[in-house]
């Protein structure tokens, strides 16, 4: 584990030198999460609530998916393109330690300077412009906690796998673009699945996107019951595991390639 954990702190400290790029990320990310509020506020219009959701468990949810925005940003794509187009990927490959560990290592470490950097200031102005995100128990929040975790691994996953798609493609810049705009559209990270039609729901219910933002963002408000927590947390184990070996496979094939053709 050293040689990984040497490689967070790394990507840390290079996270800490470019302070302008985080000003700006995090003065984007205060704007969109206040004007979704007040979207929100505008939408309810004083109604008690809406598909089961009062408007302070709504304005909850719109801040916790601005946080998870924030955690969520995942490089791993862009690494193995930038690799692939500089002719290094052979050479990576060749080093004593896991390619994909490494490019996971500094998603990891670049996670835990934006849950300083970024997060905490999005908290202290939504705190002061909407109100104060709290969970519907102190339970919920270990579970929110504990969800939201596997649903980085799983958007992780999701990403490398897309990414490796890189050594046929060369170019993944519109793919990738495309990728994010479906993941945020389907996971409930803008708009929750509950106002989506039921036909729609029932589709998505077997797809993985909702089980990046909308589970865990419905733990925290309190949103689901006790059975359709732990049936929902149980299929969310299931596509981790399947996203697991969907990117084992791709991973074996990527590295056979290289090895094969030299890079």
């Amino acid at each position: 584990m050293e040689p990984y954990l040497y490689i967070m702190k790394t990507r840390m400290m290079k996270a800490l030198a470019y302070r302008f790029d985080v000003l700006t990320a995090v003065l984007v990310q205060c704007f969109l999460v206040v004007v979704t509020a007040f979207f929100w506020i505008a939408v309810y219009g004083g109604r008690d609530s809406a598909a089961g959701v009062t408007e302070k468990q709504m304005l909850t949810y719109t801040i916790m998916s601005g946080v998870l925005s924030c955690l969520f940003t995942i490089n791993v794509e862009i690494r193995i393109s930038q690799s692939i187009q500089k002719g290094d990927i052979a050479l990576d490959i060749l080093k004593p330690v896991n390619l994909f560990g490494i490019y996971l290592a500094e998603d990891t470490g670049n996670l835990l300077i934006l849950l300083f950097q970024n997060v905490l200031p999005l908290l202290l102005v939504s705190a002061l412009f909407i109100q104060v995100p709290v969970p519907a128990s102190a339970l919920l929040l270990l579970l929110f906690i504990v969800t939201a975790a596997i649903s980085y691994l799983i958007n992780w996953l999701l990403s490398v796998t897309f990414g490796m798609l890189s050594f046929w493609l060369i170019r993944m810049g519109p793919l990738s673009s495309l990728k994010i705009c479906v993941i945020r559209m389907l996971s409930g990270s803008i708009i929750p699945l509950w106002f989506f039609p039921e036909w729609l729901r029932n589709i998505l219910a077997f797809l993985p996107f909702q089980y990046i933002y909308q589970l865990p963002l419905s733990i925290y408000i309190g949103k689901l019951t006790e059975q359709e927590t732990i049936f929902q947390v149980g299929v969310q184990l299931v596509w981790l595991l399947i996203l697991y070996g969907l990117y084992r496979l791709m991973q074996r094939k990527v590295l056979k390639n290289v090895m094969v053709q030299g890079g």
